[in-house]
Parts: structure tokens; sequence; C-alpha cells
């Protein structure tokens, strides 16, 4: 039947059309790809619609390409509606037969009403509703029906017969169905599309907000935070995510000290936006204490339920200064409202006003008279407008402040000229206050500009008669001007110039130079520079050029002739023949530190010619891989008075070598400067003999090296075989341990004990050596003192404390005792504070402690109950060997290396020690270790 085969063909279209929405989530309809896919998926649709149609007669077919052809148009736009019709129109050829021409007029007749609709639906005249989903689906069949009249005659009456009622019935309810299916679609996209972009607006949001933001999820677990709130609390994002607040920002009480209790569950508690604290210090990942004002919200879904906390908090050391400074500042105001030279004066969006001192006597009025007026009053009628249009827009909020100038009218009627500054003041809600008007008398101002105009005239008066000759050229090198010191000094009058070029005045020979000097002022934009030029009468003078490029390109000059200065340098090159005798270099420059002379010893000493150096800048001596600071001294130096000092020069070979420059000015008989003279001096073997005696202390240094090395070296040839006969006792002492007798075993013991004390003297030896000569490399990093240092040195000293009946013990009063320091010399700290304490007791007990003190620093207490020590000896008993005991007579072995090892260690740990003791009265030692950085 007709209406099943329809029905069936239209269900896969709507089956195939849902892939649409698969291809829309992935690439977007607004893109060429998108649309590219879209209009490939639908003609495809089509296509499959045409493979399974109701067949009237072979080759005249009835499918839902109409359908699918308008929607894709409709939703998608021209291009994929095109590329859809294209498709469908070869496979409609394709298939052939007596309803090829009506097939095709249906997908090209599709085509333009989805077209249509597609751009009344972009502009918003057309809304896809069902009513006009239907009522489009409903005119693309009218259209279907009304073209099957171009079906062959003799199958046009069956086709209507067969086809109009399931046509117009079921083609309008699918275009509903599969235009909801795109609708939805369509609809979901943008949602996505507006749900991303308010993610992005919200975390652009988070990370630019000027207080520090921190979010957690229910359990108080980290989840965000802005730059602001990293750099508060020393934590990275990255690091913070994950842990739980409180690890994070950790809050005390300002005034007592006391730790905040948890935010999170203070928020989640209240389920409401809520101030956390006041008075409080957040404490960062480095220590540092930062005055805080927070506040917390909880985080809720759409369904009202809290999924987390934000927390919002900023730094308030700015503020509560500026709160002390608040009442201050309000007394001062007044001070400075009412004293001002300036007029000010506020007013209140009620109409208030208030007017100082200055604005009354500005305006010829007393302040109960300014009181009754309006400003529109004492403005100039012509100037009411702009005053009217700068409120609005401080009122508007386009900008805080408006600064303009205006006219007021004074009692006596005179214009007022003045220069407004004025403010709208709000409240803490954004709402408008009052005005804040500065008003500056600028009527003198306004006439000394009218006077400046008049000035102009004067300007180019006074350039016109300069001394200097003045000139203006265009791009091309013509002048455009020229003052009378041009005409004076070339012959040329200023109508003559006007039809000249910069190369018509220069001489034949030196055009080129004049074009290469006009080019690079007009590249550089400026240039100062020497050269002749020709005056009328055919002879050339010297001129120096300063010539700057002008707005619009043009060219502005002066020149001066300075002739008679090129022939004072000639005289000083013939005066400098005197100086050729003398054995220093000697050099003449200009006042821009170009050579004129230099003598034969020069020559000599530099290895240039004298072509080589003359006209060149000093520059040319000097290295240019080495930065000499006091180089630019030199100049203003000799200029001044005179300068004097060790550089560096360069031969022309290359070579470096030092030397002793003096220099000084060259002055006319009008003690005017000419130029500039400087005497140098070879000091080559000067720095020969201080390099032998920097030599001569690299050579010491080296010696003290050698003996490091030599300790090192002694060190391992005598703990090597001493560590193999120890290990023999070891094994003599298990392999004969059941027939030792009493004696033999002491005598064994006498060689452990005697092996051990001399390694352990070496060592010192070694360690004391390294730190005399300074090549002990330390390694920092930080250290349980409990766990990596002391617990060991309780273990392995406990049997030697036993062994004399003493009790050892070690205490730690605080829960983690770190500390950054060199691991290993903390190590031999209290190696040799122990091993003193327990050699040194007879009996009694030997306590290692470690506590912190009243500046929260970690300190070590090493406590013994022995012999104890004198004062004299304390007051040198860090000095190398130094023991209070000496000779072969003394009761305690030792070399009076440790104490002073103990105290280069703390010393290069930063460490404070220090020593409680008396004779009979035992000894406490203790190590203070600075606080963790």
């Amino acid at each position: 039947m007709i209406i099943i085969d329809l029905i069936y063909n239209l269900s896969v279209l709507v089956a195939l059309s849902v892939f649409s929405g698969f291809i829309d989530s992935r690439y977007d309809r607004n893109t060429s790809i998108g649309k590219i896919l879209q209009g490939t998926l639908f003609g495809i649709v089509a296509i499959i619609g045409m493979q399974y149609p109701f067949i009237l007669e072979k080759g005249i077919i009835f499918d839902g390409r109409s359908i699918v052809i308008s929607l894709c148009t409709l939703f998608f736009g021209p291009i994929s509606g095109l590329i859809s019709s294209i498709l469908a129109v070869i496979f409609r050829y394709y298939i052939g037969g007596g309803g090829i021409l009506t097939g095709s007029l249906v997908i090209t007749a599709s085509f333009l009403i989805g077209y249509l609709f597609h751009i009344n639906k972009v502009k918003r005249k057309f809304y896809s509703t069902k009513v006009g989903l239907y009522s489009f689906g409903f005119l693309v069949s009218a259209v279907m029906m009304g073209l099957m009249l171009t079906l062959p005659t003799n199958f046009v009456g069956v086709a209507y017969r067969t086809i109009t009622a399931t046509v117009m019935i079921f083609y309008p309810l699918i275009t509903m169905l599969i235009g909801k299916v795109l609708l939805d679609h369509e609809e979901n996209k943008n949602y996505l599309d507006k749900i991303n972009q308010e993610k992005n607006l919200y975390l652009t949001t988070l990370y630019s907000i000027g207080d520090g933001v921190i979010t957690t999820d229910i359990k108080g677990a980290v989840k965000q935070m802005n730059h602001v709130a990293e750099q508060l609390t020393g934590w990275k994002e990255s690091e913070a995510k994950g842990k739980l607040l409180e690890e994070i920002f950790k809050i005390i009480d300002e005034d007592n000290r006391n730790i905040v209790s948890n935010s999170v569950e203070k928020v989640l508690r209240e389920g409401k936006v809520i101030g956390l604290a006041n008075h409080t210090l957040l404490i960062s990942k480095k220590g540092n204490e930062i005055p805080i004002a927070d506040s917390g919200a909880p985080i809720k879904n759409q369904h009202g339920e809290i999924t987390g906390v934000v927390l919002v908090f900023h730094d308030q050391t700015g503020e509560r200064a500026k709160q002390k400074a608040i009442l201050k500042s309000e007394e001062e105001f007044r001070n400075f409202f009412e004293n001002s030279p300036l007029g000010k004066s506020i007013i209140g969006i009620d109409g208030s006003v208030k007017v100082n001192k200055s604005f009354c006597e500005m305006l010829g009025y007393s302040k109960d008279e300014l009181l009754n007026k309006k400003w529109e009053e004492l403005t100039h009628r012509d100037d009411n407008q702009k005053s009217k249009d700068v409120e609005t827009s401080l009122l508007n909020g386009e900008e805080a402040n408006a600064r303009f100038e205006k006219r007021y009218i004074h009692k006596n009627g005179n214009e007022i000229w003045a220069e407004v500054n004025i403010t709208l003041q709000r409240d803490a809600q954004g709402n408008p206050k009052f005005f804040i008007t500065t008003v500056n008398n600028i009527t003198k101002r306004k006439r000394a500009e009218e006077l400046l105009k008049e000035s102009e005239e004067k300007f180019r008066s006074i350039m016109e008669n300069s001394a200097d000759a003045i000139f203006i050229t265009d791009t091309n090198g013509y002048y455009l001007y020229t003052n009378k010191a041009v005409t004076a000094m070339l012959g040329y009058t200023a109508e003559e110039m006007k039809n000249k070029t910069i190369t018509d005045i220069a001489p034949k020979n030196r055009i080129d130079e004049v074009i290469k000097i006009f080019k690079r002022c007009q590249s550089e934009g400026k240039v100062f520079a020497e050269f002749e030029l020709t005056k009328k009468d055919g002879s050339n003078i010297s001129t120096d050029l300063n010539s700057v490029v002008l707005p619009g390109g043009l060219i502005y000059g002066s020149c001066r002739d300075i002739s008679k200065r090129k022939q004072a340098e000639k005289e000083i090159k013939m005066l400098a023949h005197s100086l050729e005798s003398i054995s220093e270099c000697v050099s003449i420059t200009d006042d821009k530190d170009i050579i004129l002379y230099v003598n034969e010893s020069f020559f000599r000493t530099y290895g240039y010619s004298k072509g080589e150096l003359i006209g060149k800048h000093t520059s040319i001596l000097r290295p240019h891989n080495i930065t000499q600071e006091n180089l630019i001294e030199i100049l203003p130096g000799t200029i001044i008075g005179g300068w004097k000092g060790e550089i560096i020069n360069q031969r022309k070979d290359g070579s470096l070598f030092p030397i002793l420059l003096s220099t000084s000015v060259v002055k006319d008989e009008n003690e005017k400067p000419i130029a500039l003279i400087g005497v140098a001096m070879d000091i080559t073997e000067m720095k020969k003999n201080r390099e032998e005696l920097i030599a001569a202390k690299e050579k010491a240094e080296k010696s003290d090296k050698l003996k490091t090395e030599f300790l090192a070296q002694m060190s391992h040839e005598i703990r090597s075989p001493m560590n193999v006969a120890l290990s023999f006792t070891e094994l003599i002492k298990e392999e004969f341990k059941d027939v030792l007798s009493p004696q033999l075993a002491d005598y064994i013991a006498g060689i452990e004990d005697a092996g051990k004390r001399l390694i352990r003297t070496v060592e010192l030896i070694l360690n004391a050596s390294e730190m005399q000569v300074g090549t002990y490399q330390p390694t920092w990093t930080t250290v349980d003192l409990m766990s990596e240092i002391l617990n060991n040195i309780s273990r392995d000293y406990s049997n030697a404390a036993n062994q004399k009946g003493l009790q050892l013990t070690l205490t730690s009063r605080i829960s983690d005792p770190k500390i950054f320091c060199d691991k290993y010399s903390v190590n031999q700290i209290f190696i040799n504070l122990v091993d003193n304490a327990i050699k040194y007791t007879k009996e009694g007990t030997v306590d290692i402690i470690v506590d912190k003190n009243e500046e929260n620093k970690v300190k070590v207490i090493v406590e013994d109950t022995g012999i104890g020590m004198s004062e004299e000896f304390m007051a040198v008993m860090y000095d190398i060997f130094m023991q209070e005991e000496r000779g072969y007579s003394r009761r305690y072995e030792g070399n009076g290396l440790g104490l002073s090892l103990i105290k280069k260690y703390c010393d290069l740990n930063k460490a404070v020690i220090t020593v409680e003791s008396g004779k009979k009265k035992g000894t406490k030692f203790i190590v203070t270790f600075p606080q963790d950085e």
C-alpha cells in the first residue's frame, strides 16, 4: 500500500536524520567542514530514501527527498542544502525513468523554499515552532504536488489520486518531526556553547579577581586557586590541589595567636555566605604573616545541594594602615578644603552646596550668597551645556572624573576663565553621593595665550636675526627658507637661495659627501657634521652643521663659519712639532675626540702611520671586545680640568697593552678651550711586576692545596692498614674466644682502642685541614635531627657509655626537629660533643636534649656530669690543638682538634654554640640552629 510504503520510507529518513546531531556535536555547523558534512549526510539520506520509494510506475517514484533537502537548507544554510540537492539530482538522473524532470524540479524547489525560510530564520522572521515547521512542510508538499503536473500526461491523474492524501497529511507531519529533531540538536548545541562560554567566563573571572579565591569540594579538599591566592598563601595551584584547605589556608587570631577553626566546616554548618573571622593573620607557606579579611560561601548545584565551598580573602596590610589614617586624613581634608588657594565646592545629589573661601573670593560672593544660587546662574550661558554634559557623563559612569575649561560670571559681571576638575563620589554600593569640584582661575593664563600669539611673530623675528645661519629644505634638498645670516655668510639673497639645492653651494669635489650627509639626516632623524660651502664669490668656507628632520620630512639646519677654528687647528699642528722629542705618547684632539696630532713616539708605540690616525676618533685605539667603564669619564673629565687613569689600548697589529693616561685642556689667549692634549705611558713592565706578585700569591695558595692533598694521602695510607689490623683483631677474638685469657683479651682490646684512636686522629686532622684552607664543600639539605643524626650517634655510643657505667639518654621535646644544614658537618659536631662528654665523665649521666628556644629556633643540649672546665681554658678552648691537660702526664687522650672543628662546623652552618661549665661541675654545650629558610 502507498501509505505503508511512504511511511516506511519517511521513517528511515527520520532515523537517518539523527546522525546530523552526531556531526553537529563534533564539527560546528558554521564552519566549512561542518556545512560540507551536513550537506553530504542529508544528500546520502535523500539517496537512501530514493532507493526505498513508493513506485507508481517504472521510473516514477515518490519518497521523502523534498523533506530532507528543504530541512537541510532551512537548518544548515545554502551550502549544505546545495550539496544535498546536487547529490539527490545526480542519483535521480541515475535512476532514470519518466519522472526525472519532476523529481529534479521537486529537489530544486525544496532547496529554494528551504533557502527562503533559512533567510527569514536568520532574520528572526521565521521561528521553528511546531506550527511553523508543519506550515513549512505543508508548503513544500503543496509545491511538490503542483510540480506533479510535469509528469507524463498519462500518469498525472493516477499520481494525484494515489498520493495526494498521503503526501498532504503525512509529509508535513514528518517534516515537523524531523525538524523538531534538528531543532533540538540546534538548541542543545547552542546550550552547550553557552555553557562553555559561561565556564570560560567563570574561569577567566576567577583568575582575574583581585582578591584571593580558593574553592574546595564538600570534604574541604582544594580544587582551584587564583593567582592572588597563590601569592598570599605561597602555594601553587598545582601543589595545593587535593590538599585539605586547613593545610593551605592557615589562619590565626591576630590578638591571641590561636588557630582559627576550620573554615569549610563553618560555611557548611551555616549554609550561607559568612564572614569567617576578624583580625586574622594568614600564615603563608614560607611562614610570613599577612593580615587578611575573608569570607566563605557554599557552592550549590541546580538542586540546591551544597557541593563545596568558595573562600574569598584579601591582603589588608594597606587597608589597616589606611583605617588608622582615615580620621587624620578627614581633618587634613577639611583644612585642605577650607584653606586651599584653589576654589573648591562640594555639591550633593540633593542639591546641597558647600564652598571654600577661595571659591567665594574668585566670584566675589559670600558663602551665604552662593548657598542660594544654582551653578547654572554662575556659569556663562555659552558653557552651561558643556557643564551639563560632564555631569551626565559622570552620573552614567562613563568616566570617574573630568577636567575641562569653562567661564564663570563674577558678581560684578566680568568673565572668569577657570579650569574645572570635577569628581563624582559614590557610596559603597556605587550610588552617587556628591560632586567634588576644584576650580583654578586661569583668566591670566588665557590672556597669556593671547599674548603668545603675538610672541610668535617675535620668534620669527629672532630666528630671522639669529647670528647662526638657519635654513629649511624640502625632502629633495631645495631651500625653502634661509635667514639673514645665510645671506651674510654666503652672499646669496633669500630669493636666490630658493632656486638652489644643497649641492649648488657645495664645492664640486665634495658634492657626494654633502649628499651622503643629507641622506643620513633623513634616515637617522638628525646629524652633526663639518663640511665646506662655496660662497657666491667662489671662495670656500668651513662650517659645522646641526640639522634635524621636522614633521612632514622637512629638514631644519643651522651652521656656523668655523674657518677661524680650522686655522687654529693648523696652528696647533705647527706647535706640535715641539712635542716630537718627548718619549711619552702625546696626542691632541678636538672636543669630539677626533685626533688632530700625535708625536713620533705615539706612532712607534701604536704601529700606525700618520695618515691612519689623523682625523680618526680615539676609539680606533680602544679594544672593542673589552668593556672599560672609565672610558666615558675621560672626555668630560678632561674638559672640566683634566683626567688621569689607567686604561687598555690596542696597537695596529691587534695586541693589547696597558697605559697610564693623563689629559688636559689647551686654551687660547681668551681662555677658551681650543683642543685637548693627552700624554700616555706604556706600563706593561709595571703590570708585569704586579702579575709576578700575584703569581707568588697563587703559588702560596697552591702550597696549601698540596698540603691538603698530602694529608688526604696520609689519611688513606694510615687508615687502610689500621682497618686491616682492626679486622684481624676481630677475627682473633672470634676464632679464639673460648681460649683467650683475660689478660690477652685486654691486650686485644688495647689494640682496637689504639687503632680506632689513630683513625679518628687522622680523620680529625684531615677535617681540620679542609676547614683551614677552605676546601670543604658543604651539601645543604633539610635534615631531621632525631631520625637522621642523633638516634645513630646515641646507638653508636651506647656501648662506650655502658662500659664506663654511664647513663646515656636522648630526648626530644619537639615533634618535628628539622633544620636546613650540611648533614656531614652537623653529624661531626655531635659526634665530637658526645665523644668528649663520655670521655671526660667518670660516673653519672650524659644527656642529649632536642628543644626550641624562646625565638622558636631548634637547639640541641649535650650535658654531662664530668670533670668540667676552668674559665681560663674556656677562653681558648676553640683554638686548634688546645687541651686543658698537656704533656705525657695528661689523664685523657686527644689531640685538641675536636672543639676547634666543632666551632668551625657551627660557623659553617650559622649555628651558635655556647657552653656552661666549671671544674667538677660537669659541662653543658648548647648548639642553636637558625630558622629554616
